[in-house]
């Protein structure tokens, strides 16, 4: 059985995590598959960005609780497991094109992780998302750093931890958990409106962007300063930029806007 499924349609590519039914799970063979699938896609200058979406009724519901019940001798694949899930949420969060999430159920605990690392989050009114870590004794410690700051305040993120709150995707929204929210019923024109909006930015500019905010969000004040101008003076000099500027001075559109016609509809078939 495969857990997860990549493919280019029209400039997107598409992630799918295959077992919504059985909540996507954290293990192993899954971590592995998914790393692989955005390896392949970041490596691909025919995916202009990227998206991750679920087959079935999940998101992700986190960790695959069944080896925790084993004790020791599970200690090994659980470890693994956990250093696999903290590479790929580096993976996403400093992938060199935008990530998009798109949520249509459930998210708990680690699946958290993956929305909060990614770079656009969409979600349907079916939406709901829980840290539910603490109601067995751990805590999100990997999800954490992609969520402080990020997506909402330390403040907020502790509250969530300590009560296990459950949000609907308008709470969610609410506090920065999530960019956009559509009814279910506008959840596929809503997407593929953003989706077309994406396909009109620079490759490079989205590459340069991403890493900048990573290196700023790590630097000191006078060092953020000193990153911002060094930036925008090489983008400047770049003859791409040049171009671009020239072509909207004389009422062109740049050379990397695209279409977006997705052969099938793009949040999955359940929601065509």
């Amino acid at each position: 059985m495969s857990f997860v499924d990549s493919k280019i349609d029209s400039g997107a590519g598409i992630i799918t995590l295959l077992d919504g039914e059985g909540g996507n799970r954290l293990n192993p063979t899954f971590l592995g598959e998914f790393s692989s699938a955005l390896k392949q896609l970041t490596d691909n200058s025919e995916a202009k960005f990227i998206l991750i979406r679920s087959k079935g009724r999940n998101f992700c519901l986190g960790m695959d609780l069944v080896a925790l019940e084993e004790g020791e001798a599970s200690i090994g694949p659980i470890v693994s497991a956990v250093n696999d899930y903290t590479t790929l949420l580096s993976d996403i969060y400093h992938c060199p094109k935008t990530v998009v999430c798109l949520i249509d159920g459930p998210v708990k605990a680690g699946g958290m992780g993956i929305t909060a690392a990614c770079d656009v989050v969409l979600a349907s009114e079916k939406a709901t998302f829980e840290l539910s870590e603490a109601l067995i004794g751990i805590i999100p410690a990997n999800v954490l750093p992609y969520l402080f700051m990020l997506r909402v305040s330390p403040q907020k993120a502790r509250y969530l931890v300590l009560t296990s709150a459950q949000l609907n995707s308008e709470k969610a929204l609410n506090i920065g958990l999530v960019d956009e929210v559509f009814t279910s019923e506008g959840f596929e024109k809503g997407v593929k409106s953003i989706c077309r909006q994406i396909m009109r930015t620079s490759p490079q500019a989205v590459s340069v962007f991403k890493d900048f905010t990573h290196k700023f969000l790590e630097a000191d004040f006078p060092r953020r300063k000193e990153l911002a101008e060094q930036t925008l003076f090489e983008l400047i000099k770049e003859e791409s930029v040049l171009a671009a500027v020239k072509n909207f001075n004389e009422g062109n559109l740049p050379s990397w806007f695209e279409r977006f016609k997705p052969k099938e509809p793009i949040t999955g078939e359940s929601n065509a």
